[in-house]
């Protein structure tokens, strides 16, 4: 990876920083044309139904089914110079700019190697996280990440996405997990990164560059995880209240205390449906898991800083209710993202409830979920607006990220080049 480009690689990259293909002289390719041509390099199996994801049907969807399929297909698209969007379950939007062709990994969608006794898996990254739950629990073992979308998403879309969830304060995120993985870029080439044991520390740390990157470099084929046991013990504690400013400070008090819970939310739902929450407009979640000693632990202690909760789930049931929370956050779409002091919530919370009034009819406000410890504070909203442009970064990260593009994309044909937003 560490040759200098070719000449003719050279003179069509883009300059730092800069992105290609954003003229508006561009002609969109022929959708039939490139469908034809997708069905003659890897075979009609490979042509999928962007329809079943939400997307525009009239754009042609490619599922290669190896990372040496992904590699070819993307090396064409280079060549003919097609807009290419890398994408996972279609949860996430479609936003500025058409792309020419939709890359999927669904098809890759096998357990490539798992090893129970290390604790470690490889996966094909069009595997659901559900599918991987499913499979995982059979050992008594499971991957602790919750994003938003809960099991629906893909684990390549998780990675790419690289967003932490619920449980990352406990367990940390998709990078925190991530020990290695297999990505086609768009010269052509399959790259293998990291490996598939906990200590590998070989090389530069290429892998989590590529997590969040958002399918910029390339498309994520496999993916490599390190596993946790499975908690004997998951119960999930919830006390709701009209007021969020109020819970807020019945929060903080239970962020005090000196146990790993698991999660320690707050929520406002007015985009929610979940069930478990209502009672109030705010509701406090406290997810302990564990042994059945140190569950019991956490829970009496937490009932005498807070009172006995409206609702205690167990075992099934609440790892139920984390994965119905991350699919409402995934359906509402996360719109504003920032961490501020856990002291600062209960302003900040207040702030949101006095715009929620009868004068907010399009939820403009939305809904709120917070992390009680670490403050870090999600404002969603019930119609997406896309995610920030990558013109909103700061120049010198704008100026790294795209020459790393150059490296990986030097033809411009991933996001990144082609348009401002992120996929």
């Amino acid at each position: 990876m560490g040759r200098e480009m070719d000449e003719r690689e050279r003179e069509m990259a883009p300059g730092d920083g800069e992105a290609v293909g954003r003229e508006e002289g561009h002609v969109q390719a022929d959708a039939h044309r490139v469908r034809d041509e997708v069905a003659s390099l890897l075979g009609q199996a490979a042509l999928g139904n962007p329809a079943t994801t939400g997307r525009q049907s009239h754009v042609p969807m490619a599922e290669p089914g190896s990372p040496d399929e992904a590699a070819a297909l993307l090396r064409r698209a280079a060549e003919a110079g097609w807009r290419v969007l890398p994408m996972g379950a279609g949860l996430a939007p479609m936003d500025k700019g058409p792309a020419d062709l939709l890359v999927s990994p669904r098809r890759m969608a096998d357990v490539v190697q798992y090893e129970p006794a290390d604790l470690t898996v490889e996966v094909g990254a069009g595997m659901l996280l559900e599918a991987l739950d499913g499979e995982l629990a059979r050992h008594r073992q499971w991957l602790p990440i919750l994003p938003p979308g809960g099991g629906a998403v893909t684990l390549g879309g998780l990675v790419a996405v690289g967003l932490p969830g619920a449980l990352a304060m406990a367990y940390g995120g998709p990078r925190d997990q991530l020990l290695g993985l297999t990505m086609a870029d768009a010269r052509g080439r399959v790259l293998t990164l990291g490996g598939r044991v906990v200590k590998n520390v070989a090389g530069f740390d290429l892998v989590r560059l590529a997590c969040g990157s958002r399918g910029t470099l390339g498309l994520i084929c496999r993916v490599s995880f390190r596993l946790h046991p499975r908690p004997a013990v998951d119960r999930t504690l919830i006390w709701t209240g009209s007021t969020g400013p109020e819970l807020v400070r019945l929060g903080r008090r239970l962020a005090e205390l000196p146990f790993p819970f698991a999660t320690l939310e707050i929520h406002g739902r007015r985009f929610g449906a979940l069930p478990e929450l209502d009672g109030g407009d705010w509701a406090i979640t406290l997810r302990a898991v564990g042994s059945d000693a140190a569950v019991q632990g956490m829970v009496d202690a937490a009932v005498e800083v807070a009172g006995i909760p409206e609702r205690s789930l167990d075992g099934p049931a609440s790892e139920r209710f984390g994965l119905a929370a991350a699919r409402d956050e995934g359906a509402a779409r996360p719109q504003h993202r920032r961490r501020v002091r856990p002291t600062e919530l209960e302003s900040v919370l207040h702030g949101v409830a006095m715009a929620a009034g009868p004068g907010d009819p399009e939820g403009a406000s939305g809904s709120v979920v917070a992390d009680l410890r670490s403050g870090m504070f999600r404002r969603l909203r019930a119609r997406d607006q896309g995610l920030p442009p990558l013109s909103s970064m700061p120049g010198g990260v704008r100026k790294v990220h795209g020459g790393l593009r150059r490296v990986f994309d030097p033809r411009g044909i991933l996001p990144g080049s082609w348009r401002d937003g992120w996929p």
